[in-house]
């Protein structure tokens, strides 16, 4: 079984929150590039204050920089704070979800830059068919035994269609069998499926 639906970015970080005991730190983490906008602002301004009020540089700029610094984590966190809302309601502020159920998998190793690919037996509108799946994002996933599972939910950018997260809910279970890799001619030819497709076919029909 697929389901395709889609959630807000607020849903999703409910989902998964930020665990930190400094949360002001998290939000700098995400908005570095902002802060860093921020604080060099705030620093350029103080220091030609001081420059124009004949004050000595050297003996300042330490209070300057920590000025600078704390002028823009109160400003970064405070635009932030707006960013986030707006996002929620605009069109970047949706995420696709893919809920998986399945019980069995085959495996496709990857070949040079390409990486390994899973069809997994799913039953769609009381058909069988093959969800396949092929990306860097299932490296990691298939070292680590977190896929193939029977139950698991992946979350993807609407309009990148970048992999934020795969959630794993069931067990892990080995493929069924492994298939050789894509010839050089399906991959010049861009004859696979395209990733998170699923497939009119039967998993005993892969090959």
């Amino acid at each position: 079984m697929v389901i395709f639906d889609k959630i807000s970015y607020s849903e999703f970080r409910v989902k998964f929150p930020v665990k930190s005991r400094f949360p002001i730190f998290d939000t700098i983490l995400d908005n570095f590039f902002r802060f860093i906008a921020y604080a060099a602002c705030f620093w350029f301004v103080l220091t030609i204050v001081s420059l124009f009020i004949k004050l000595p540089l050297s003996s300042y700029l330490l209070h300057i920089i920590v000025s600078s610094c704390i002028l823009g984590i109160v400003m970064t966190a405070i635009m932030a704070k707006r960013f986030k809302k707006l996002e929620n309601y605009g069109p970047d502020g949706i995420i696709s979800t893919i809920h998986v159920k399945t019980n069995n998998a085959v495996l496709r190793p990857g070949v040079d830059d390409y990486s390994d690919s899973l069809y997994l037996d799913i039953i769609q509108d009381g058909q069988p068919r093959v969800f396949f799946m092929n990306g860097l994002y299932l490296v990691e996933l298939l070292d680590t035994n977190e896929l193939p599972n029977t139950e698991f939910v992946i979350y993807q950018e609407q309009d990148t269609l970048d992999i934020i997260k795969v959630k794993t809910i069931g067990t892990y279970f080995r493929p069924q069998r492994t298939l050789a890799a894509f010839s050089e001619s399906e991959l010049t030819n861009f004859e696979m499926p395209a990733d998170l497709t699923v497939l009119d076919e039967t998993i005993d029909n892969i090959q």
